[in-house]
């Protein structure tokens, strides 16, 4: 089973929702190999700066591949403590020792969000966090965001897959990642 969230890191009720469900979740159920978790970024709170708060998260994975989810946790605690400032791109950088002239050059040239963001449209998502869960190859199933006791609807073992990489640094450090065919992010 896959559970794909969809979020902003400039969102608010996001950041909290990462926090007190998602991570959890992922300490639970994904490090435990009985669930699989994919992130997907969408633009909502605003259409600039969530942009590039997106393409930074995916041009540090692109610098450093697998540092994806160390990225992740790492732009939505800058943006929980000071939002989105002047120095948001070098304390970024500095955080997760990037070259930031690399980063800022990458950040123009990614797009991922907006694969990611088609893919929402497709499944009729307009707001953040939203949850979607899928079941082997079945279609993806929307949830509410707020659902409590994620292991009523984890009952199917984990897919494997060859291509991964594992998780050098951060909160999920040693577990394995990889990218779906459109680009998705999955643990």
């Amino acid at each position: 089973v896959k559970i794909i969230e969809f979020s902003d890191f400039l969102c608010p009720h996001c950041q909290t929702y990462n926090e007190q469900v998602i991570k959890p979740f992922i300490e639970e159920y994904v490090a435990t190999g009985q669930a699989q978790f994919e992130y997907r970024m969408v633009l909502v709170i605003d259409q600039n700066i969530s942009a590039v708060t997106a393409n930074l998260v995916e041009c540090a994975d692109m610098q450093s591949e697998g540092l994806f989810w160390h990225a992740h946790d790492v732009m939505f605690d800058i943006i929980e403590e000071n939002s989105f400032t002047e120095t948001t791109i070098s304390d970024f950088a500095g955080q997760l020792n990037l070259d930031e002239t690399e980063l800022i050059s990458c950040v123009q040239t990614v797009s991922q969000f907006q694969t990611d963001a088609q893919y929402a449209s497709q499944l009729g998502i307009t707001g953040t966090p939203s949850i979607a869960v899928i079941y082997g190859d079945a279609d993806p199933v929307m949830l509410v965001a707020d659902v409590p006791g994620f292991d009523i609807i984890l009952n199917a073992n984990r897919p494997v897959t060859n291509e991964v990489v594992t998780i050098e640094s951060g909160r999920y450090e040693g577990m394995s990642t990889y990218r779906t065919d459109d680009g998705g992010l999955v643990l």
